[in-house]
């Protein structure tokens, strides 16, 4: 995937110099030029950009500002500092205000590009996954705690986005204008994505509280509404004022993406067991059954569901089964 470069200089002649001296790279990034800082900052919220290279002293918003609202807005761009009045204060300063570099000019359009290369490959240090899915993939992000960067990209409609890990943990999400679990909503559905990894997080805090399982949920529950009308066709004698209920490969494919699901089918020879189960909860006045937990041995675990399939989720091993109980409650309910 071509990767997009902002370089921001006020030196309209040098600007145009930088972007034919790289066309060479066009196969691994493009281009894109700005004259001052708030030029950059207004085509960074039309376009996606992967790096940022900045001149340090330019009217209206220095090198200084643009780096203070990049790493304020889009905490994953990395940004080089390029300056021709340096100073060893000055090269301190903006390392300790996140710059990923410094360059003193002039310097050869081949030592940039070197560069930009060495900052771009690091950005999937971590490796890159082609046409996975994205809700299950984030499971195995969880599980291993991993602390990382994801980039997304989506390969039906070209789209990007930003995913923050500490220990395992969302942090922040971006996609486009939306930020944090609005974000994650949008991205989670995604089905055909390649995603880069880069070890590490720019973010040691985010906005996001809700836990992983839950967004991942949601997502799927608004990606269900969205294909179905908002209110169910209604039946003869009956209340038109129903939600739809989803279909059975909707429900089943809502089991399949809790965290710790093996794998869901349907056993009819549990259904005695569960007809007295259901009887017993009414007799005791407990309410309806919602589904029932049972043991097969040592290390092998089911949940069943009173629905007419006789629906049984087998357990991975280690499932967090409190968590996943919680899922079950709110997608059974």
């Amino acid at each position: 995937m071509v990767k997009s470069v902002l370089i921001v200089d006020d030196n309209q002649e040098a600007l145009l110099s930088l972007k034919e001296g790289m066309a060479k790279y066009g196969d691994v990034f493009k281009v894109l030029i700005a004259g001052d800082g708030e030029a950059a900052a207004a085509k960074l919220s039309r376009h996606p950009v992967d790096l940022v290279v900045t001149d340090l002293k330019m009217p209206r918003m220095d090198g200084f500002g643009l780096l203070a609202h990049v790493r304020e807005n889009f905490p994953e761009i990395p940004v080089i500092i390029m300056s021709g009045f340096s100073t060893p204060e000055t090269q301190v300063l903006a390392r300790k205000r996140g710059a990923a570099g410094y360059l003193d000019k002039p310097f050869k359009i081949k030592y940039l590009s070197k560069v930009i290369l060495t900052l771009l490959k690091k950005q999937s240090d971590g490796g890159t996954l082609r046409g996975v899915t994205t809700s299950m993939f984030l499971q195995l992000v969880e599980m291993e705690q991993k602390t990382c960067t994801l980039r997304l990209v989506d390969a039906k409609e070209r789209r990007r986005g930003v995913l923050f890990f500490d220990q395992g943990r969302l942090l922040d999400a971006r996609c486009g204008e939306l930020r944090a679990e609005e974000a994650a909503y949008e991205l989670f559905p995604w089905e055909q994505v390649a995603v880069s990894i880069q070890e590490g997080c720019p973010l040691k805090t985010g906005p996001i509280r809700k836990d992983l399982q839950s967004i991942l949920l949601e997502a799927m529950q608004r990606k269900d509404e969205a294909g179905t009308p908002a209110l169910a066709q209604p039946a003869p004698g009956g209340d038109g004022g129903q939600r739809a209920a989803p279909s059975r490969q909707v429900f089943l494919d809502r089991l399949r993406h809790l965290k710790g699901v093996e794998d869901v089918y349907s056993d009819e020879s549990w259904q005695p067991l569960m007809a007295d189960l259901a009887g017993l909860g009414r007799a005791l006045g407990a309410g309806r059954l919602a589904f029932a937990w049972a043991r097969r041995g040592p290390a092998s675990a089911v949940v069943l569901l009173p629905d007419e399939a006789h629906t049984v989720v087998s357990l991975e091993n280690k499932c967090p089964r409190e968590q996943l109980f919680q899922q079950l409650l709110r997608i059974t309910a």
